[in-house]
Parts: structure tokens; sequence; C-alpha cells
């Protein structure tokens, strides 16, 4: 009767860890992001190096592919502001040697996320991705703002769910963002960025 039991609570763990699974296929939330920018781009004939922060806000949704492959959804309002000077030459047309770009982006993103391990409290993951960007403001004093479009970055990271009960949790993520200078109209610019993530998730299932 012992082993009997032992046997039929060990199925009845072993079912109530399947079902709390099965409740974590998809999910939706909302996140806010510390973004911190480092970038470097020409004006006449000198190379400026620029940092800044930024703090975009948005939305997401987590889906499941199997066990081990899942994929996220977002968009999100996404500034991206950076500043430096110029030590030897004039930012683009003007009269001083600060240089600055400021762009308020609508970004619309996907991710390709590997479960490394999970259990009832946590999902320990790692993703890659892009997120396709669209200038709604923007202005510069070093770049041809007015051939600034549509634009992309691309994205590597490693994150936390942390599980607040059966139906919410807490995702942090710390990730590296990168502009590939694919586009003509980016005047050489590139950049590197830092973004670190928090956000509050529901189980939809």
């Amino acid at each position: 009767m012992v082993l009997c039991t032992f046997g039929q609570a060990q199925e009845k763990k072993s079912g109530d860890a399947k079902a709390s699974s099965a409740k974590k296929e998809y999910a939706l939330g909302f996140f806010s992001v510390v973004h911190l920018n480092q970038a470097s781009t020409k004006t006449n004939g000198s190379t400026v190096e620029m940092k800044g922060s930024s703090f975009p806000i948005g939305a997401f949704f987590d889906g499941s592919i199997n066990p081990k492959y899942g994929y996220q959804l977002k968009f999100a309002n996404e500034p991206y502001m950076v500043e430096g000077s110029s030590d030897t030459a004039q930012c683009g047309t003007s009269t001083t040697r600060n240089c600055d770009i400021n762009i308020n982006y609508f970004g619309l993103g996907a991710a390709l996320v590997y479960n490394i391990t999970s259990n009832d409290k946590m999902r320990a993951r790692a993703y890659g991705g892009f997120t396709f960007l669209f200038p709604q403001t923007k202005t510069s004093n070093v770049l041809d703002i007015g051939s600034q479009g549509t634009n992309f970055n691309a994205k590597v990271g490693i994150g936390l769910d942390l599980s607040v009960n059966e139906w919410y949790y807490v995702p942090i993520d710390l990730g590296i963002n990168y502009f590939p200078n694919f586009f003509p109209n980016k005047n050489d610019f590139s950049t590197l960025g830092t973004t670190i993530h928090i956000g509050f998730g529901i189980y939809l299932n």
C-alpha cells in the first residue's frame, strides 16, 4: 500500500507539472527598457564618438513552438538619443562641435527564443532577432536627417522569466542591439547598445 500511494503521488506530481507547463505556452505583457547607446559617425572628415541613454516602453506576445523553442513579437515606442563632441571639425553644417542625434522610432520586432532551463518558479532563455524601426520625429546636426528613413537593428540576449504565481510572471532581459550599416542613407553611422528590459507578463492558457 505504501508503494502504491507513493506511485500515485509521483503520478499526480508529474501530472501537475505537465498541467503547469501547458499553461505557459502563450503570454502577453508590457515592458520598459533602458538603452545605453554608443555610436560613431563621420562629419566633415572627422569621426565623432557619441553616447546616450533612452527609455523605450512597449508590449509583447510570447508563443511556444516546442518545449525548447519559442518566439516573441513586440511593438514599442523606441527613442534613440546620443551626443558627443568633435575635436577637429564642426558637426555637419552647424556652428558647434557638439554633435547629437535624437530620433523617436516606432518599433516592430520579432525574436527566436531558446529555453535553456525551466521549472515552476523560473525560466532561463536566450534569444536573437530584429526590430524594424519607423522614425516618427527626428533631429540631428550631424546626420542628413531628412534622408533617415525606415531602419532596423539586430539583437541578441539572455533573460529570466520569474513566476509570480500560476498566471503572472516578471521577465528580465539583458541584451545587445546593433544597427548594421546596410542602408546608404545612414551616412557612415553605426551604433551598438546595451539593453536592460523589465516587464510584467500574463499567461493566456
